[in-house]
């Protein structure tokens, strides 16, 4: 099994063309480091901070495992962990799992947030279909900033999908404040599998 470490890019800017009026084109080239921010994932797909102004910083790991990093160091407990709620995944390049995060723009004050993940096929999905994707919210616990409530999960959205790929799942919160949320388009080779229209 393959672990990836997070690293964070401490310097943006790579180089500045000279200011003075010389043509000569040299460059100044300004350093770059990398830092490790937290390793030991699997499939990390998003990094983001959290918006109540504590610094924390929030992993994805497409396991189903949400991680916080704090005052730089890995919380070792999972901040959220829905893995047994997932399709399995059949190996690394499987594009199923927990897919988006995002929190609600007024989360300092709600603690409400929402997920994107791969569940197995609901009973009225359609037959010969591979899996559900669902987008759920939930609730920062009432007694720990740093663990969510597991058991107030709020399906919002489920989505029967007919392959296993093709799952999309970023989700974000636009400055309407609309939760946006995308969907992917079923998968399947050139789009003829079950679920599309004829044709691809």
């Amino acid at each position: 099994m393959n672990y990836y470490r997070i690293l964070l890019i401490s310097v943006l800017l790579l180089s500045a063309f000279s200011c003075d009026n010389d043509d000569d084109g040299e460059r100044e080239v300004k350093a770059v480091s990398l830092n490790v921010v937290a390793e030991g994932f699997t499939s990390p797909l998003l990094l983001t901070e959290s918006p109540d102004n504590t610094g924390r910083l929030f992993i994805l790991d497409q396991t189903g495992q949400i991680y916080i990093v704090k005052n730089g160091q890995k919380v070792t407990q999972p901040f959220l962990d829905i893995q047994n709620k997932l399709t399995p995944r059949e190996g690394p390049q499987d594009e199923r799992g927990l897919l988006g995060l995002a929190f609600h723009p007024d989360y300092a004050t709600n603690g409400r947030f929402f997920v994107y993940y791969s569940g197995p096929l609901r009973a009225e999905g359609p037959t010969g279909w591979d899996h559900t994707n669902y987008v759920a919210e939930y609730k920062v616990s009432s007694s720990n900033a740093d663990m969510a409530d597991v058991v107030g999960e709020r399906i919002l959205l489920a989505m029967d999908h007919p392959q296993g790929n093709h799952n999309a799942g970023m989700i974000a919160f636009g400055p309407d404040s609309y939760l946006y949320i995308s969907v992917g388009d079923g998968g399947g080779g050139n789009d003829t599998d079950d679920g599309h229209v004829e044709g691809g």
